[in-house]
């Protein structure tokens, strides 16, 4: 399942930054959503590589976000042997919702090299 979807939430927990094996940094989120047609829904979002690294510096509990991604699922059978799936949002972007706060841009901006290298990641 790869279904493009886009919402805004509140983070319900700080954001956790792990390393994989092989070196590449991954984020866990949680977001309550705000909008009214799902509002209260609990969703986890996974984030990788740079924006991963950016979510845990940038981003805490209670911060009001705009995630851009896929809707993504892992199936699997539990203990007992029944199906169980899990749907979570493989973000590509996110962002502060402006609606209710102020941001200070810090940092470089991208080359348009990495920009598009960036870009042609997100492909795979």
């Amino acid at each position: 399942m790869n279904i493009p979807y886009c919402c805004s939430g509140v983070l319900i927990k700080n954001p956790e930054l792990k390393y994989t094996d092989n070196g590449k940094a991954v984020c866990n989120m949680v977001i309550k959503v705000t909008e009214k047609t799902v509002q209260g829904t609990l969703f986890p979002v996974t984030v990788w590589e740079g924006l991963a690294e950016n979510c845990t510096e940038s981003l805490s509990k209670g911060d009001k976000i705009i995630v851009i991604g896929l809707i993504k699922s892992n199936v699997w059978e539990d203990k007992h042997g029944q199906k169980r799936e899990t749907k979570y949002i493989q973000a590509f972007t996110v962002g502060i919702d402006l609606k209710d706060s102020k941001v200070q841009i810090t940092g470089k901006i991208k080359s348009e090299e990495e920009i598009e290298e960036n870009n042609m990641g997100r492909n795979k």
